[in-house]
């Protein structure tokens, strides 16, 4: 009845540190769920611009690549702005000389 439990006890141990590395490996799958489901949202999301892209380009690669920037570079233009802005805030905050200014150039637009 029981003979799939281990009699020794070096087997039993091997077990139980089986055990323990599927407990940690599933913790860590756990942990990254959220990614993946980012990662798939975004593959699912960038499908139609690249077999767009590929309709109009022969080379695989070069519409991966585009697919990717016209993803990536809005992204990466929206936090270049937010670290700015938070800059221009935090620089006002503590008092610094001419605040809204930077350099010669006014920040705000006015000259």
């Amino acid at each position: 009845m029981t003979d799939w439990l281990p009699s020794e006890r070096g087997r039993l141990g091997w077990w139980a540190f089986v055990f323990a590395l599927g407990v940690a490996a599933a913790y860590i799958a756990y942990s990254l769920v959220g990614m993946v489901v980012i990662g798939v949202f975004g593959y699912y999301a960038t499908r139609p611009i690249y077999r767009r892209l590929d309709d109009a380009i022969d080379s695989d690669g070069v519409a991966a690549g585009l697919t990717i920037s016209l993803i990536v570079l809005p992204v990466v233009l929206f936090v270049l702005y937010t670290g700015f802005q938070i800059f221009q805030h935090v620089h006002s905050l503590l008092g610094g000389p001419a605040a809204g200014r930077c350099g010669r150039f006014s920040i705000s637009g006015d000259f």
